[in-house]
């Protein structure tokens, strides 16, 4: 397997033969997918760390991003972080996604999502709309560390219609500081909810970050709490399972799962950050069965054996019921998979599904889970590591490693899937990198 990633020129957004679980990113509806480059960490003139957001259109043409570019709402302030975080979907059915970008560092860490209109032109800075929890029609109110938009999950329901996910990780309730929340938008309304929301598993607490992690999929998603204490043991970490089916005023919880479930491979102990990282597929088990809802689960700090923050991943099936059913748990000393684990290899850290297949929904047979191990040491030098796993019931069966050896970026800090392509990012979102699918099952990764 060669080592080494090759930036690559963007791809039809249609095409292909895979249906990945993130965005399409194509905000001048020409059917070619647009590159994102976040860039939160960059200055903007002499503001530090206010951060820009870059869209490449594969001909050399790119558009630059800022709170200070005309028609953006607000303005480049200090550690703003806009760019942190974005998704793309729809909302107005033109067919040009809208972009959706995070700001969690604004005003404070209260946060603010930007969403901008998508045209034949790409995106329209002068049709934007930002949104804070002081917005008219957003439940809550912006208090400094809530970081709404810290983490963002859009696409459309089966329906067609789009939807939007805002994590709120640090948001307080009452006395209870950073229990996290998630927000809604679908049809132009708003919901908010969280571990005190009737009829969610749980209960808010000090520090569980209810929201740090955010996936979906035409049926499903997913939210990770990696903070929750359970059984005692802080930051063991918690993973929420919902339709899109809207009940009582909130989307319909189906389940809640820790380590101490009932069938989950583990043990909640302390610091694990179960749900640091989530994916979620809609997925169908047999021809036979209804479609649920395939969720991967990073949790990056745990201990195996004798080696610390080793790292591993569970995979589970969830039925349109609630019914929770493990299909793998995986780490690097499950058989046949590649490496071993070691101290603070952190494998989980990002976990990524994707269906081999044009369809939105996977099978036992079109399941891919990519799996970053963002600290592996290679020769003693910490550069980072790549799964890719072919079968979720024994994933050594066909298991991809692509070490990092040449060292030219730090890890593999973030993951996301497209129709075509693996992207992965550093621990600061920089830069992206991706691998077509066709290459990395072809075992030449270049």
């Amino acid at each position: 397997m060669a080592a080494g990633f090759l930036f690559l020129p963007s791809s039809p957004a249609a095409a292909g033969q895979f249906h990945g679980a993130g965005a399409v990113d194509d905000f001048n509806c020409d059917g070619v997918r647009d590159e994102v480059f976040l860039a939160a960490h960059y200055d903007v003139g002499s503001v530090e760390r206010a951060g820009v957001i870059i869209i490449g259109f594969g001909t050399d043409s790119e558009l630059v991003i800022s709170q200070n570019t005309p028609g953006i709402p607000g303005s480049a302030e200090t550690d703003d972080g806009f760019g942190r975080t974005y998704a793309s979907a729809d909302f107005n059915g033109d067919g040009c996604d809208e972009l959706i970008v995070g700001s969690p560092g604004e005003d404070k860490q209260a946060g603010m999502v930007t969403i901008i209109e998508g045209s034949p032109a790409g995106p329209v800075p002068s049709r934007s709309v930002a949104y804070t929890q002081n917005t008219a029609g957003v439940p809550g109110d912006s208090e400094p560390s809530d970081g709404f938009g810290a983490t963002l999950s859009a696409g459309a329901i089966s329906s067609g219609q789009a939807y939007l996910l805002v994590g709120a990780p640090g948001e307080s309730l009452g006395a209870k500081k950073y229990a996290g929340s998630v927000y809604y938008l679908r049809g132009g309304k708003w919901r908010a909810f969280h571990q005190d929301t009737p009829g969610i598993a749980g209960t808010a607490e000090h520090m569980d970050h209810f929201g740090e992690s955010l996936s979906g999929s035409d049926r499903f998603f997913a939210v990770g709490a990696p903070g929750e204490t359970i059984s005692g043991e802080d930051h063991a970490g918690q993973v929420h399972v919902f339709s899109h089916t809207i009940v009582d005023g909130v989307p319909r919880p189906l389940a809640a799962i820790t380590q101490d479930s009932t069938g989950i491979s583990g043990s909640a102990e302390y610091g694990d950050g179960f749900g640091i990282d989530v994916s979620v597929v809609s997925y169908q088990p047999t021809a036979s069965a209804p479609i649920g809802a395939l969720v991967a689960v990073g949790v990056p700090n745990e201990v195996l054996g004798s080696d610390d923050a080793a790292g591993m991943a569970h995979v589970l099936a969830v039925t349109p019921t609630g019914k929770v059913t493990e299909v793998s748990d995986i780490n690097q000393d499950t058989s046949g998979v590649a490496d071993s684990t070691q101290d603070d290899d952190h494998f989980g850290y990002a976990v990524a599904l994707a269906v081999n297949g044009s369809g939105a929904t996977a099978t036992p047979s079109t399941a891919l889970l990519a799996v970053g191990v963002p600290t592996e040491a290679l020769a003693d030098d910490i550069t980072g590591a790549l799964h890719v796993f072919r079968d979720m019931v024994s994933p050594g069966n066909g298991d991809i490693w692509a070490p990092n050896d040449t060292n030219w970026f730090d890890g593999y800090w973030q993951l996301n899937t497209t129709s075509t392509s693996l992207i992965h990012g550093e621990y600061d979102g920089n830069p992206s990198w991706e691998i077509p699918w066709s290459q990395i099952l072809g075992g030449q990764v270049s």
